[in-house]
């Protein structure tokens, strides 16, 4: 018999990997490396500009930047980021929706040179 949802038996289709939610921001992108004690890390965003990102060491806030026309975001005069420590970054568009993304892929800091 048929559900009110569709034909019996039949499975409701899943999101595609990568897709977004409505009620999601894009994750942002932290650039590699980041180099341990440089006091910088920046990424881009698909978030549009002025949207904030927050970056994350070992899942502790290090700072926030904003996201620029171009769609890239810098955070500069940090603490020191140890080598090993993982950084992460979400973004969260403040011009629209109000909503924040999943984190990003996470990023291990390296020794400087």
């Amino acid at each position: 018999a048929a559900s009110a949802g569709g034909v019996a038996g039949s499975v409701a289709s899943e999101p595609s990997v990568g897709a977004v939610a409505a009620d999601q921001s894009v994750a942002p992108v932290v650039n590699s490396p980041v180099v341990s004690g440089s006091g910088r890390v920046s990424g881009r965003s698909s978030e549009p500009a002025g949207s904030v990102v927050t970056v994350f060491v070992d899942e502790a806030l290090l700072g926030v930047a904003k996201v620029t026309e171009t769609g890239a975001w810098q955070l500069t005069g940090t603490k020191y980021v140890a080598p090993g420590s993982t950084v992460t970054a979400t973004a969260t568009d403040t011009v629209g929706r109000e909503v924040t993304s999943a984190p990003s892929v996470p990023v291990t800091a390296v020794p400087a040179a």
